[in-house]
């Protein structure tokens, strides 16, 4: 019986696809593992696709609305999560069937993510519950979503998922636990209102509900996601606002994380005391931080009501 099928969201990027699918071809020995691909570009792909391979195409916008489209493809327990611009380790699928075999009451594990090439140097960003880390090159091209490898973790209280636990280019997750709770909020993530934040949202769901989630350096991939100081301003804008919507959401309900989150932003943006021995990535205009807050903030609270009508409905 298959264990894990393989789900990639993707977006107006064929050639990312293409490279993505020739890369998963020489790691993969055999079509033992389904792969879904949710394609949400203008135009459908029309190729012929192997037996092994779901292709979906949808009009839909929103990364959270593509991963929940691939968990209602997925007919095996767990699904494993990764990003177009992602190139896993040849021992990825190996260390994914690893973890669930060796701790099958887990349900959402992160990996370690690391910048294509070489020619990078790495940085530590100081936040309220440890660091997250991005790279960056002499020609000033940034990557983010980037986890150094640190040993393995495992929690079922409220933690910083960045930090503790990881990104959403790759997750392994359960499939019943996760529709259990509803799947993503279609609000949340790449292309939808919010832009970001459905991974976060998730773990921090799932934590609130008991399950137990970790990171494993094993499960490794390689991030190709360069961009210009330019890009990265309007990226970390656009993850600053999903960031904020989610813990104000998850504030409100009392997560001492939310919180934590929250007050280290309000000192950092408002009172600029972060610590400037340690490298931050390129400055963010004022104007892109001012509508990230304003657009988190009553994000946030949307949330919140959304979820109390939900509850009632």
């Amino acid at each position: 019986m298959r264990t894990i099928s393989i789900a990639l969201c993707t977006r107006n990027r064929p050639h990312h696809l293409s490279a993505w699918m020739h890369h998963m071809h020489t790691i993969m020995l055999s079509a033992t593992h389904t792969i879904i691909i949710i394609d949400q570009s203008d135009i459908p792909l029309t190729q012929h696709w192997p037996a092994h391979i779901t292709y979906v195409h949808t009009p839909h916008r929103g990364l959270a609305r593509a991963r929940n489209l691939a968990l209602q493809y997925c007919t095996t327990p767990y699904i494993l999560f990764t990003d177009d611009d992602c190139r896993p380790a040849p021992d990825w699928l190996l260390h994914a069937h690893a973890c669930i075999t060796r701790d099958p009451t887990v349900a959402l594990w992160f990996g370690q993510a690391t910048p294509s090439g070489s020619d990078y140097q790495l940085h530590d960003y100081p936040t309220h519950a440890g660091y997250t880390t991005w790279a960056s090159r002499a020609n000033g091209d940034i990557c983010h979503a980037v986890r150094r490898a640190t040993p393995p973790f495992r929690t079922v209280q409220p933690v910083a998922v960045l930090e503790c636990l990881g990104h959403g280019n790759q997750m392994l997750m359960q499939c019943a636990v996760v529709r259990n709770l509803g799947g993503f909020h279609p609000w949340l993530g790449a292309g939808a209102w919010l832009l970001s934040g459905e991974d976060v949202d998730m773990a921090m769901r799932l934590l609130q509900h008991g399950y137990a989630c970790a990171y494993t350096p094993t499960l490794h991939i390689i991030h190709d996601a360069w961009m210009t100081p330019a890009a990265h301003a309007h990226s970390a804008q656009h993850s600053s606002t999903g960031m904020i919507a989610v813990h104000v959401a998850h504030a409100w309900h009392h997560d001492p994380s939310a919180i934590a989150y929250l007050r280290f932003r309000w000192h950092h943006v408002f009172h600029q005391t972060h610590t400037t021995s340690v490298a931050s990535a390129p400055p963010v205009p004022a104007w892109r931080r001012i509508i990230a807050i304003v657009h988190g903030i009553i994000g946030g609270m949307c949330l919140v009501v959304h979820a109390r009508w939900r509850r009632r409905a």
